[in-house]
């Protein structure tokens, strides 16, 4: 409908900056590259017709934030909301941005006051609901989707999104359920790979490779569900497979690490993968790479600690691990995480995990 909009009037900045922001979460749904450039156009044509119009602005703001540019999304989006108080649609990819530089405050605010905006939409509390679970809130987390499939039965992202809380809660039958749900409502990799993932700690290992192969025909580019593939293969002990998963794994997290080198998440992945793939010097580079950037993250301390321990460093991976417990890593993460299991017999790791919650 958009697009038939711009050929209707060619000179409809709105409808450019719409069409922009339809694109960009098409990208972020399926990760195609023609989606990314088609939201690009859009917006160069909306802000060469009208760059100071606050819905224009906005979709600048979702595309920085897409590409992963978080401080100069947080700029562009700080200016819609001073000058534009009523538009929950900034305030609600504000969230977003303020999340991902750490502030878990302003990220909070900015999401609920999209929601006190817009109470009726959906997707604000699908980013409630990731807000809350990147910050271990995990009840409050679930809550937040179950509401966003209630208001919008037809979200896949909403199932998605409660079926991954689900798991990090170890509520492995409601996961299931709900990644069921998603994928009834289209077949979608983050579906196949959180059932996948159900099946996996069920034991179900055959299960686990079947939808963790799904998800990675459905998006090829995933470097997280190909990791996910190589340790079902793993646990199956089909190593040469396991291998070729997580040469996989390592080249779309290399790809998005080129793609977005600012990114730690990025560089820490693409460490890990590197580990599992048992390239040294890669995964050594790589998590040293991350930990400069952002040394005090609970993700990046945690995913350093699987590579030393991967490697066979103990006390280095001890000592990060320590140190993301008392961020808030859990009890469960630490605990049922296959690359940690060389640390059990240590009685230092014993103490760390009774200092989780």
């Amino acid at each position: 409908m958009l697009n038939r909009a711009v050929e209707a009037d060619t000179k409809l900045a709105v409808a450019w900056a719409r069409l922009s922001e339809a694109y960009w979460l098409r990208y972020q749904e399926t990760r195609r590259e023609t989606f990314r450039e088609e939201a690009r156009r859009a917006l160069a044509k909306a802000l060469l017709l009208a760059p100071g119009l606050p819905v224009v602005q906005y979709t600048r703001g979702r595309g920085l934030l897409v590409e992963k540019k978080y401080q100069e999304a947080k700029e562009v989006l700080e200016q819609v909301v001073a000058k534009t108080p009523g538009m929950d649609l900034a305030w609600a990819n504000l969230g977003p941005v303020y999340r991902e530089l750490g502030d878990y405050g302003k990220a909070r605010h900015a999401v609920e006051t999209a929601i006190d905006l817009n109470p009726e939409y959906f997707r604000h509390r699908v980013y409630l609901g990731l807000l809350l679970y990147k910050f271990g809130e995990f009840d409050r987390s679930a809550a937040a989707y179950q509401k966003a499939t209630e208001l919008n039965r037809a979200s896949f992202s909403a199932w998605n999104g409660l079926a991954t809380t689900y798991l990090a809660m170890h509520r492995f039958l409601d996961a299931e359920t709900a990644s069921t749900q998603s994928i009834r409502i289209d077949e979608n990799a983050t579906g196949f790979s959180n059932l996948g993932t159900v099946y996996y700690y069920e034991n179900r290992l055959e299960d686990a490779v079947t939808n963790y192969t799904r998800a990675t025909e459905l998006d090829p580019g995933a470097a997280d569900t190909w990791g996910n593939l190589g340790d079902a293969l793993t646990m199956l002990k089909r190593d040469k497979d396991a291998r070729a998963a997580y040469g996989r794994a390592v080249e779309a997290a290399r790809l998005e690490a080129e793609r977005v080198p600012t990114d730690p998440r990025a560089h820490i992945m693409l460490g890990l993968y590197c580990a599992r793939a048992r390239d040294r010097e890669c995964a050594s580079g790589e998590r040293d790479r991350a930990a400069n950037m952002q040394p005090a993250s609970l993700e990046i301390l945690f995913r350093s600690a699987v590579v030393y321990s991967i490697f066979g460093e103990t006390e280095k991976a001890l000592d990060r691990l320590e140190k993301a417990v008392k961020l808030g890593l859990s009890k469960s993460e630490i605990a049922n995480h296959p690359d940690l299991i060389p640390l059990h017999g240590n009685p230092r790791y014993q103490k760390i995990l009774d200092m989780a919650s």
